[in-house]
């Protein structure tokens, strides 16, 4: 079992800076070597998602908008996806993602 944690950095008020969006080349690799620490987790349960750093969202709503979900294998790509999801809502100018056995 396994459990994320999504250390966010503190909200932001409009759309994300010139090279900060999640599609960008340079956000791309910056999230290469992050999900790459991942890997030896790959197809292990999550056992939870938590959110850290954040005042004022809904940690709730947050995760119903990811594509990773408890209960799954984790999977990179979903890691990935649901990453580009949190930032397109515009709330957030970084994340990342840390995993570590569950007790």
């Amino acid at each position: 079992m396994l459990v994320l944690s999504v250390p966010l950095a503190w909200p932001q008020t409009g759309p994300l800076p010139a090279g900060q969006n999640p599609d960008s080349t340079a956000s791309q690799s910056a999230l290469t070597p992050a999900l790459g620490e991942l890997s030896k987790y790959q197809g292990v349960t999550v056992h939870a998602i938590e959110f850290r750093g954040i005042k004022g969202t809904n940690p709730e709503m947050l995760r119903q908008l990811l594509v990773q979900k408890t209960g799954e294998p984790l999977d990179r790509d979903k890691i990935r996806a649901s990453l580009r999801v949190l930032y397109a809502t515009g709330r957030f100018p970084t994340l990342q993602v840390e995993a570590e056995p569950a007790a």
